[in-house]
């Protein structure tokens, strides 16, 4: 078995995730966790925010589904920290 890249890697946690907030399976397979881009009145800014569908999230989805943006972002070069590579991974 070939070993799995990162991004490989990546990808199948964000499968993950997306099928443990699917809102019917099969037949509506994700759906439940949205990202959410605000536009700010100042050109070009804005943020990003996580939607859960019924807010009540004992899995810890919204919280996995960051780390694992922040880990998009650190794959991607970012050297920031914090809250801002959040949305790093996010986009670009």
């Amino acid at each position: 078995m070939m070993p799995r890249t990162s991004w490989e890697s990546l990808r199948l946690d964000f499968m993950q995730l997306r099928a443990e907030c699917a809102i019917n399976p099969p037949i509506a397979p994700a759906g439940r966790l949205t990202a959410i881009w605000t536009a700010q009145p100042v050109p070009a800014q804005g943020r990003w925010r996580l939607n859960y569908w019924n807010a009540k999230d004992g899995s810890g989805i919204t919280e996995r589904f960051k780390s694992r943006a922040k880990y998009a972002a650190a794959l991607r070069g970012f050297t920031g920290g914090g809250e801002d590579a959040f949305p790093f991974g996010l986009t670009k």
